[in-house]
């Protein structure tokens, strides 16, 4: 873990995993999971999963549902986003532990078969940081209000789905001219 990351409180006792497994269902406030800042959550976090032992390590699967605010990167209005996404982790004892680390897991380097790899110690499986990256990687890395989002005027800068701006195509930059010649000529042959 990330010295700068937050560790998010939600553990399951391995105890409570009988060997046939576990069903779970955890309902979570969105800002307990650390899914505040540039995303706000709208509705609570509703986790569904299965925990299933297989000597020693626990494969914990299942959805995550939530719905967020997320800024469009079109128009940069705030718009809600449904979230409904799958996860699988698999749990590992950990390998490197001293007395000095108070239950932490130390860092330890991972190859790329490690990376659906999570790791637990005293005899609990840390879910919480995994909940909250299955819920941000289910984000689009660009999202878009609508498809038919006009954006932001790059002139004026107005927003361009409330505003039908008077900005011409000559006030654009200069440094533009070349390709916009360029096109032109493509587009008349």
């Amino acid at each position: 873990m990330n010295p700068k990351t937050k560790k998010i409180p939600i553990q399951i006792p391995i105890r409570d995993i009988p060997e046939d497994g576990l069903d779970i269902r955890i309902e979570q406030d969105g800002a307990k999971l650390d899914l505040t800042g540039e995303f706000t959550p709208l509705t609570a976090v509703l986790i569904n999963a299965r925990i299933v032992p297989r000597g020693g390590i626990y494969q914990f699967s299942g959805l995550v549902e939530t719905k967020l605010e997320v800024k469009c990167s079109r128009c940069l209005e705030k718009f809600p986003w449904a979230i409904k996404a799958q996860f699988k982790i698999n749990y590992e004892p950990a390998i490197y532990q001293s007395e000095e680390s108070h239950g932490e897991v130390l860092a330890i380097e991972l190859g790329e078969k490690d990376l659906d790899i999570s790791y637990y110690a005293d005899d609990f499986l840390p879910i919480g940081n995994e909940l909250r990256e299955a819920v941000l990687l289910a984000i689009p890395t660009v999202p878009h209000c609508s498809e038919s989002c006009l954006g932001l005027c790059p002139i004026c800068g107005k927003n361009r789905n409330e505003v039908n701006c008077k900005c011409s195509a000559k006030d654009h930059d200069q440094r533009w001219s070349q390709l916009a010649a360029l096109k032109k000529n493509l587009e008349e042959k």
